[in-house]
């Protein structure tokens, strides 16, 4: 049994030692980009502070704003709550839609030609026999 053993480490030395060398390499370089990283924060520290305190403004305003929205307040916030305005600007973009199909067909300056007055015929009375 321990002649495989030695047999196996023996026939997989060299893709062992490579192995092992490659694992070596590699943390070599994970300590190499530590040290890049924590170069790297540390001298952007005040525009990263800067962006963090951005963001936690940003998210606050659009707390707020999410909460006007619910609440119904502006555009948005009544376009959600009131019906009829919904049926008001689907109607405005049906119309729009119209507009639109309109102006390409027959462009800006079109004007529809009056229609033509239907005139009868004068009725014939004929020739009165009393006259």
């Amino acid at each position: 049994m321990v002649d495989g053993i030695t047999r196996l480490v023996d026939t997989n030395s060299p893709p062992i030692s490579k192995a092992v060398t490659n694992l070596v390499l590699f943390s070599e370089e994970l300590d190499k980009l530590a040290v890049e990283m924590q170069q790297a924060v540390y001298t952007n520290k005040i525009e990263l502070t800067a962006a963090v305190r951005n963001l936690n403004s940003m998210g606050r305003v659009l707390d707020r704003l999410l909460q006007d929205v619910d609440s119904g307040h502006g555009l948005a916030g009544a376009l959600m709550r009131d019906e009829n305005l919904k049926i008001d600007l689907r109607q405005i973009a049906i119309n729009f839609s119209i507009l639109s199909s309109n102006l390409n067909k027959y462009g800006l300056l079109y004007k529809p030609k009056p229609p033509k007055k239907q005139t009868e015929p004068p009725v014939y009375t004929g020739k009165s026999p009393l006259k």
